[in-house]
């Protein structure tokens, strides 16, 4: 590591925890994102439907995430262990479909 770069590791640190979010910065670095992204981050808000339960360790992260990474969340989140899936209400079927085009789009624009 350059020089430069460790300096200005040393002033994120700082400013982390001068900020009191070095705890944050800690968390945000332990939680998967992408392909190992968790269900919790399905409950962000995404496209046209709000946030309606908290997100857990991505409440802080979800300005920060793309549709397309909240929707594999909210898909993945809608299977059970066995490889079955939960019963939709309405507004599910239609943030599935919001989803769905979603994950197409970023797959085919090779955003995710």
């Amino acid at each position: 590591m350059n020089r430069t770069n460790k300096t200005l590791g040393k002033l994120f640190t700082l400013f982390l925890a001068s900020s009191g979010l070095a705890a944050a910065g800690t968390a945000l670095a332990d939680t998967p994102r992408g392909q190992d992204v968790r269900p919790q981050a399905g409950n962000c808000e995404v496209g046209p439907f709000h946030q309606t339960m908290k997100a857990g360790e991505y409440n802080i992260l979800c300005q920060e995430m793309s549709d397309a990474e909240k929707c594999l969340a909210f898909i993945k989140g809608q299977f059970d262990t066995e490889g079955g899936h939960q019963p939709f209400s309405d507004i599910h079927v239609e943030k599935a479909k919001y989803c769905m085009d979603a994950l197409q789009k970023a797959l085919l624009l090779g955003d995710i």
